[in-house]
């Protein structure tokens, strides 16, 4: 006898066997397969059958029903049953889908109640940053406390510690446990004693560290009007402090009382950096008192290995502050601006990128305990600043980038003026329009394309990139500099007496095109010989010459004098920034002036064809552009960072692709020799003074020159004893290291 309970729960089971016999079709019942219950069915028309495919009718109570409302004939009948058999499996299927979607709710709602019931959860990722970021690749857990926030990976025992839900708990109520606490303090003591520690606690060394950054500070007026310059020529583009912030601290530095050493002692290293990024933008006629000139001299020489010393020794827990990266961050600024190695800034952009990693910046934005929004925007601007000085000092070391993969759509700062949010800001100001020129719309734009720029030069890197994806990917580019509104373009600049805002536009323009001309340059030096198309040519032509025209606006010879100053400040500023970049577009030009001159011309040949130029471009015309560029490299010669080897490389190639074959080895010596002794007049008229000038009147030469074609240009012995001061000591080196385009330092 059938239990009618158990008859009753397979009845309430989605899926019935007796409701699936009724459906099956004839031959699908006597071979006991698995019908689909389709006319005719799956079986049957593989076994070539689909007329032997017919369903049970329906039972006679059925038909007699429907005979008493509405008689049909038999055939009718039949038609109708099978047509209702395909109902009851359309309705079979519908609730089968209704039960299974059931059971996965059920399974994502107790997820969901079980996740929410955690005190400190593992990172959460919402629907927009899922865009961004994977979850899988930060799997780990961001811990913040008041100012500090710190990053720890799947492996560290506070991410491991969330599988356990009840340690976990009590864990976090062990300091309100006062025998705990009081063994904990006491073990502590004992491990400092059984350590041994000889060397002063890490709090001692940043103090001696900040008492010497104070005797460096210059009198309060100075310091004013130095913060005013880091203001308004630094925070436009690349962004790393907060100005509303950055006032304020400063304010109250200079009004604190002596109780508030703490504070305001927090807020030094900030300061010291800061003055130290500004002090190149400072006229030197500003400062005539001799101990001021001392102090700032010593500022600008040291403030920046004193600011590394008191990053490396202090606590831990002081450099999870924000406040702290942002110290190193002007700290790699300051050394930019004092022309440190590019393998060197390189190396520091790198040591950014991952600080910012343990501080969690790199995480997908997302809403966190202890983090307001207008935190977040700081931490999204410090971190798309990092990244982007990264990607510039790789491409000036020729390195790759310290964070390859990047997908940041959701990491791109806001387009708000800094006056619109604060630390304490819950709920951040509607975006602007990128047509308004905000305090974040250059660094927005940057982070936008950051991703991209990557890609590019990812492609200009590899040896065996596919060259119409290049292509795409570099017409791509050129779009995105195409689309950049109208005011962030350096001609727009011009329009206003504000020479700091050009500058950053130029910088801004500069950043953007930096990739894109690498990649048209590895597209030019084709390792297959194939000739470059036409348009790559004509776009590497048009992106090396507006960055070569950059230098007219700051020239002192030719900017100008209603928007620039009558001072060598901005021109100075433009080669710290960019005298690589000039470089390498002056280089880009003779490359593409070269075909000409390189098919050997004989009585029986024809004169090659001039280079395909797009109007109103010449080879005059570009090879008095490229010359230009040559002088302003000779005349910035005395500055730091300037290289004799670069003056000389350019002065050579330029004449390399001016002359024929049988004169081309005359013209080059012609050319470096013009270039040494415009270099060596330079210098004698900007370092050495006059004296020295009316020394070395009438031509006096200080290294012979010989007329052999193919010498050595200087070696050690061609230096006489000279009569000025510190010539004596001047050490030649040997131009038989050129043995390639830019391996002179290696």
């Amino acid at each position: 006898m059938n239990n009618p309970s158990r008859i009753e729960t397979e009845d309430s089971h989605p899926i019935r066997k007796r409701r699936r016999a009724v459906v099956s079709c004839f031959r699908c019942r006597d071979k006991k397969l698995r019908c689909d219950r389709v006319v005719p069915c799956e079986n049957c028309i593989k076994a070539d059958c689909p007329a032997d495919c017919i369903f049970q009718s329906p039972v006679k109570r059925s038909y007699r029903l429907a005979e008493s409302v509405d008689p049909v004939p038999d055939q009718t009948r039949q038609n109708v049953g099978q047509v209702r058999g395909v109902l009851e499996n359309i309705q079979h299927r519908l609730a089968v889908l209704e039960d299974r979607l059931q059971a996965a709710s059920n399974c994502t709602q107790s997820r969901t109640a079980d996740t929410a019931g955690r005190e400190e959860r593992p990172l959460p990722q919402s629907s927009a940053s899922q865009d961004c970021s994977s979850p899988a690749l930060y799997p780990g857990t961001l811990v913040v406390k008041g100012s500090r926030t710190r990053y720890h990976g799947q492996n560290n025992r506070t991410s491991l510690l969330n599988q356990f839900n009840d340690a976990k708990e009590f864990i976090q109520h062990c300091p309100q446990d006062s025998s705990l606490v009081q063994l904990a303090k006491e073990i502590q003591a004992l491990q400092g004693r059984s350590k041994g520690l000889h060397a002063p606690l890490p709090d001692q060394h940043a103090s001696a560290e900040l008492r010497e950054m104070y005797s460096l500070l210059p009198d309060k007026e100075t310091c004013d009007l130095l913060v005013d310059l880091y203001i308004t020529h630094y925070e436009r583009t690349l962004r790393i402090l907060h100005i509303p912030t950055l006032r304020h601290q400063y304010k109250a530095f200079w009004i604190a009382s002596p109780g508030d050493e703490d504070r305001t002692m927090s807020f030094l290293p900030v300061l010291t950096a800061v003055l130290a990024v500004a002090l190149p933008l400072l006229d030197p006629t500003s400062a005539s008192d001799p101990s001021l000139v001392r102090k700032l001299r010593d500022l600008q020489t040291t403030a920046p290995e004193l600011l590394q010393t008191w990053v490396r020794r202090s606590s831990r827990k002081q450099r999870a502050n924000l406040a702290t990266l942002q110290v190193e961050m002007l700290v790699v600024l300051a050394r930019r601006l004092r022309h440190d190695p590019p393998e060197e800034i390189w190396s520091a952009t790198g040591a950014l990128v991952r600080t910012g990693m343990i501080l969690g910046l790199q995480l997908p934005d997302a809403p966190r305990p202890g983090l307001s929004a207008g935190q977040n925007e700081i931490r999204r601007r410090v971190w798309a600043t990092i990244l982007e000085l990264d990607l510039q000092a790789s491409i000036e070391a020729g390195m790759p980038t310290t964070f390859p993969d990047l997908n940041s759509t959701c990491l791109i700062p806001s387009n708000v003026n800094d006056g619109e949010f604060n630390e304490a800001t819950v709920e951040l100001p509607p975006e602007r329009s990128l047509e308004e020129d905000t305090d974040a719309v250059a660094l927005h734009i940057l982070a936008a394309s950051l991703p991209q720029r990557i890609r590019t030069m990812s492609f200009a890197r590899d040896p065996n990139r596919n060259r119409e994806a290049a292509l795409e990917h570099a017409s791509q580019l050129e779009r995105v500099l195409s689309s950049m509104p109208a005011g962030l373009h350096p001609a727009q600049s011009m329009n206003t007496s504000r020479p700091n805002a050009l500058l950053n536009r130029i910088l801004l323009d500069v950043y953007m095109r930096r990739p894109l001309l690498a990649l048209y340059q590895a597209l030019l030096m084709d390792p297959q010989n194939r000739p470059p198309p036409r348009e790559v040519t004509h776009r590497c032509l048009e992106s090396s010459l507006a960055i070569l025209a950059y230098q007219d606006h700051f020239d002192p010879r030719v900017a100008d004098l209603d928007l620039i100053p009558a001072t060598t400040i901005y021109w100075d500023l433009l080669h710290c920034f960019c005298k690589a970049d000039l470089l390498f577009a002056a280089l880009t030009v003779c490359a593409l002036l070269k075909p000409q001159t390189q098919s050997p011309v004989s009585d029986n040949s024809t004169s090659p064809p001039p280079p395909t130029l797009p109007p109103p471009h010449t080879k005059p015309n570009l090879t008095r552009i490229v010359e230009s560029t040559l002088d302003g490299l000779t005349r910035t010669i005395h500055q730091p960072g300037s290289h004799l080897k670069d003056v000389v490389l350019l002065a050579v190639v330029l004449q390399s692709v001016r002359g024929r074959s049988e004169s081309k080895t005359l013209w080059m010596h012609q050319g470096a020799t013009q270039a040494l002794t415009a270099c060596r007049q330079h210098l004698l008229t900007e370092g050495l003074g006059a004296d020295s000038q009316q020394m070395f009147k009438g031509g006096q030469s200080l290294l012979p020159v010989s007329s052999s074609l193919a010498p050595p240009l200087v070696t050690g012995s061609m230096v006489p004893p000279s009569p000025v001061a510190g010539l004596g000591d001047f050490e030649v080196d040997s131009f038989s290291l050129f043995d390639g385009m830019l391996g002179w330092d290696l």
